[in-house]
Formats: structure tokens, C-alpha cells, sequence
């Protein structure tokens, strides 16, 4: 199932053809950055893949950045 994914201020929205969910960043266990994708924890044992194979290099810097100006949201990057 395609997993739409929208970066607000304040929360992450994700929604696909049977699903919608909202989670605060300040919610968010932790960010892992890996080589084909980006890791969202919403828990310890629990996160969602962001892809990195359908975006381009400018959209992947694009969202390091969002990801780096987040308060309160542990960033990791593992390569």
C-alpha cells in the first residue's frame, strides 16, 4: 500500500487507501536516517520507512534539514 506522508510544524500525517494518522513531533521516539530511507519512530519497538528511492537528492536534503529543525526529536544518522 502507497503511504502518503505530509510534514506539518507541528505533526507528521500519514494516510494510505485504508488508513489516516496524525502524530505529534514532540510524539516522536526518534528519527533514523539510513542509506534507503528515513525511520520514524512513534515508539521504541515501532516506526515507519520513508523511502529514499523515489526522491531526488534535493528532496532528501530538503527533509534532513526539516528533520535537524525539529525541538525535542532525536536525530540519528547511520550510513
Amino acid at each position: 500500500e502507497n503511504i502518503n506522508y505530509e510534514f506539518a510544524k507541528d505533526r507528521l500525517k500519514l494516510s494510505g487507501a485504508a488508513f489516516s494518522s496524525e502524530v505529534e513531533w514532540n510524539k516522536i521516539f526518534k528519527i533514523v536516517e539510513l542509506k534507503s530511507g528515513f525511520l520514524i519512530y512513534t515508539s521504541v519497538r515501532s516506526s515507519n520507512l520513508i523511502p529514499k528511492k523515489d526522491m531526488s537528492a534535493e528532496d532528501i536534503n530538503r527533509l534532513r534539514d526539516f528533520f535537524k529543525n525539529l525541538d525535542d526529536v532525536k536525530i540519528k544518522k547511520l550510513k
